[in-house]
């Protein structure tokens, strides 16, 4: 609870500088896994913030929860990664590899056994989308690929769907 705590924190401080999102995620896990679950289908919620390092590309962080099998099953994340826009104009058609950690996460085919099904690992996804709207009002659609590598559960791969409304919380030389 304290790193999710602290992670938030430092989101939050960072809004002053930086534009924020907020996001919705559909997603399919994919794989063997997918057999023991009551539904293969996740959904959550993310806070990004993104840092402009020039006119078309950014630096984002991100703080996101997905949950899976009736909310019994799901994970906390906290990413980093770099928002590049293929047109160089900071909308249009844009790639974000990220890379991160699963700070608390479980895992419903270990139901029965709840030392062994929490887990924690690292995070690696890259999204594909299209941003709209050229000021500070953007709207992400984008489809993502994620895989958690955990220790004692194996891997976690899934599939989603992500749309995103930025809110422009920050100032700076970009964002007019």
């Amino acid at each position: 609870m304290r790193h999710i705590f602290t992670l938030v924190s430092i989101c939050l401080l960072t809004s002053i500088t930086c534009k924020s999102y907020a996001q919705l995620d559909v997603a399919l896990l994919l794989g063997e896994r997918t057999k023991s679950l009551a539904s293969p289908i996740a959904f959550g919620g993310f806070i990004k913030f993104g840092v402009p390092i020039n006119q078309s590309d950014e630096i984002s962080a991100e703080a996101s929860y997905l949950t899976w099998d009736e909310g019994d099953a799901g994970y906390f994340a906290g990413k980093v990664g770099y928002v590049y826009t293929l047109n160089r104009e900071g909308y249009g058609w844009f790639v974000e590899p990220q890379v991160g950690y699963a700070f608390v996460g479980s895992d419903p085919s270990y139901s029965n056994y709840p030392e062994t099904g929490d887990f924690k690992g690292v995070v690696g996804s890259v999204s594909a989308g299209y941003r709209f709207g050229q000021d500070r009002a953007k709207w992400d659609l984008s489809l993502r690929y994620e895989n958690v590598f955990t220790n004692n559960v194996g891997r976690i791969s899934l599939i989603g769907l992500r749309f995103a409304r930025s809110f422009g919380f920050g100032r700076g030389k970009y964002y007019e």
